[in-house]
């Protein structure tokens, strides 16, 4: 995970996590598993913060920019927990069409 992506709403950084990773790895496990078994998100791991990007043309026309929302770095682990669960499962069952390539490694 690249460690120049701006915080989400929790102001904690990829950074943080990585210098504190011994630390808290066993307690992000157990909640990341909580949130898998219960199949719920933690609230605030849901709420972005928001910034408008302006595109292109009148600065006060609020059509021309765009949002960019920055999730919390925390909801950006537990996506990936899930989708290489969910990955291993459907490559380990051969449950993925042959002729389905996008987003898989060695498949373009």
């Amino acid at each position: 995970m690249s460690c120049t992506k701006a915080t989400g709403v929790d102001d904690i950084s990829c950074k943080i996590l990585k210098i504190a990773k011994s630390i808290i790895v066993p307690s992000l496990t157990e909640i990341i598993n909580l949130s898998i078994r219960t199949k719920s998100v933690p609230n605030l791991w849901k709420q972005a913060k928001v910034t408008p990007i302006f595109k292109s043309g009148d600065r006060n026309d609020v059509s021309n920019y765009r949002p960019i929302s920055v999730l919390p770095i925390l909801s950006k682990v537990l996506e990936r927990a899930v989708f290489d669960s969910f990955y291993s499962y459907l490559t380990k069952f051969n449950i993925l069409c042959e002729n389905q390539s996008g987003f898989r490694p060695k498949h373009s």
